[in-house]
């Protein structure tokens, strides 16, 4: 008798579920708790959404007592339910995008199931969940991921209606469609609709080029369904603050930054290519095997996802600001191609595929050495306790990509959860040593000590993570003039003053060369002697050194605080 073909776990009817679960679980879990949030956007997400409901507002978002346009509304929504659940702290912050990430596998798997195999499915959801940029947005406390899973489920429809030959309940994916681009753009604005409409006509246009049942579509009826969607909180939106939600929200955050270089940062036309490498991070080192697979059997279906994951490049490529995070909505598209390498493995020469697979593994092994040595260097001059954690997350996590890479290529099971499990221990490691580097966090036993009517000012260190963790109405300004008159006021009060500032690389510069003289090494922004200027007499003062992970630097911080009035 012949043996029964062996069933892989992906085969199961509910099994596959359980395992994309696991690996969220195990990937965007740990350290999520310990792990502070990130200035700039994370404490500017969080401490909105808990103004909201302090407010009982669920229209307008505000942060710091004022008005915050920089994103749709949804987010806000999301994060309440993450507070209702766990506390208005960064898990319940990050918990949305969590669930989004989970979902956006659990999509990426149907999607592979349903047009590929199963295996390809798993392997295409396993593999979004496991890279490096996930792993990042995946527990972060922004809009980031329901806009990826928003638009993952408006391509899926979109599939369905323009790419199957005939299509038993059109109706269904008509709706899934629309009010799934209704639900991306509340989550973060246009880009959840433009990816979906450059990757239709790309697949039209250029990708393959035949007819495609346009009727299928009706969009006579459905953008008037997203424009009372977004409408039902975009009017009143509007209305509230006189139009200022159009005018900064769309025109200042999405026009002018993709007219203009935001923040500092320089543009070029091959960044997303450059970045792929560590976005896409271990699993782009199977992209060459899967272009060949893809290549010998392509289709409708490969043309499809090939648009899909060509949009948000595109798109992105020509706009000014370009933040790696911003592809991120081809991500699905990306291991959906790639992992058909694994169904369809290509024999005969193989030279450039296998260059490809030793260069992009390259990198993380790369890293992970400089991370070893680094983390060896810091425990052999007793550097900080925090710092140490922090390089050896980084260890961990370079040294996870590498070995689940290596997994995969061996078909070694227990390898790859050894991998898993490296880039837990990573996440732990990470949220410990940067709980202890945050200044915000290291401050939180003085707001708490200050009572509820305290007026707060930041001078040149003005960062959300303040005003999140202190609860408190911030004046941000970095003239001392507003400093020396803040300090002369009555009641209690508290003043967070930047007292020197360096870049971190200079910071490492220092701690390799500890012999010469720390100011000609560092070339520090030293505010001191400002500081020493001031009247202080009526205030007790703390200083804090920590990271400013929004300016990548380190930071010396001098805190004047009073708990009661004394007369000045």
């Amino acid at each position: 008798m012949s043996k029964a073909p062996s069933r892989s776990v992906w085969d199961h009817p509910w099994l596959p579920y359980l395992l994309i679960a696991g690996v969220a679980l195990i990937v965007l879990v740990p350290g999520t708790w310990h792990l502070p949030l990130i200035d700039r956007d994370e404490p500017r997400f969080a401490e909105a959404t808990r103004e909201m409901i302090a407010r009982h507002e669920w229209i307008i978002p505000y942060f710091n007592h004022h008005f915050r346009f920089d994103k749709p509304v949804l987010t806000y929504w999301l994060m309440r339910g993450g507070y209702l659940l766990f506390g208005i702290d960064p898990f319940g912050a990050r918990f949305h995008s969590i669930i989004s990430a989970l979902l956006t596998a659990v999509v990426i798997f149907a999607l592979g199931r349903r047009h590929f195999s199963n295996r390809i499915g798993g392997a295409a959801a396993v593999g979004f969940l496991t890279c490096f940029q996930v792993f990042l947005h995946g527990r972060s406390a922004t809009a980031d991921m329901p806009m990826v899973l928003a638009v993952a489920v408006s391509q899926m429809a979109l599939y369905e209606l323009l790419c199957r030959e005939s299509q038993p309940r059109p109706h269904r994916w008509f709706f899934i469609l629309y009010v799934a681009l209704a639900i991306g753009f509340l989550a973060k604005g246009p880009i959840a609709i433009l990816v979906p409409l450059l990757t239709v006509l790309l697949l039209r246009f250029a990708l393959w080029r035949r007819p495609l049942p346009w009727a299928r579509l009706k969009p006579q009826w459905g953008l008037p369904l997203v424009l009372i969607i977004v409408g039902a909180w975009g009017v009143p939106a509007l209305y509230l603050t006189h139009g200022l939600f159009w005018q900064v929200g769309m025109e200042k955050h999405v026009i002018d930054r993709g007219l203009e270089v935001f923040d500092g940062r320089f543009y070029s036309p091959f960044f997303y290519l450059v970045t792929a490498f560590f976005s896409l991070c271990p699993w782009i080192a199977f992209a060459g095997e899967g272009f060949r697979a893809v290549r010998a059997h392509w289709d409708r279906s490969n043309a499809f996802l090939a648009a899909w994951l060509l949009s948000p490049y595109l798109i992105f490529t020509f706009y000014a600001t370009q933040l790696p995070h911003y592809v991120m909505p081809g991500f699905p598209a990306f291991f959906l191609l790639t992992a058909q390498a694994l169904e369809f493995p290509e024999s005969g020469n193989r030279g450039w595929v296998n260059w490809w697979w030793r260069a992009s593994l390259a990198l993380p092994a790369l890293l992970a050495g400089v991370f070893v040595l680094a983390l060896a260097y810091a425990l052999s001059v007793k550097a900080p306790s925090p710092i140490a954690l922090v390089l050896l997350a980084g260890a961990l996590l370079t040294m996870a990509a590498v070995v689940l890479a290596l997994s995969v290529r061996s078909r070694r099971k227990w390898a790859f959860f050894c991998g898993l499990f490296l880039m837990a221990a990573s996440a732990v490691s990470m949220g410990r040593g940067l709980h202890r580097l945050v200044p915000a966090v290291q401050l939180q036993p003085i707001f708490n000590e200050m009572p509820a009517d305290t007026r707060y000012l930041a001078y040149r260190f003005t960062e959300g993570s303040l005003v999140f963790y202190s609860h408190g109405q911030w004046q941000m300004t970095n003239d001392v003039k507003d400093l020396k008159q803040f300090l002369k006021g009555g009641g209690p009060r508290l003043a967070v003053v930047l007292e020197r500032e360096v870049k971190v690389e200079r910071y490492l510069k220092w701690m390799v060369h500890r012999r010469l003289d720390p100011a000609a090494v560092l070339n520090a922004n030293d505010f001191s002697r400002r500081i020493g200027a001031l009247d202080t007499h009526a205030y007790r003062h703390q200083d804090f050194t920590g990271l400013n992970l929004g300016r990548f630097s380190w930071v010396t911080l001098r805190v004047y605080y009073r708990l009661a009035d004394t007369g000045n």
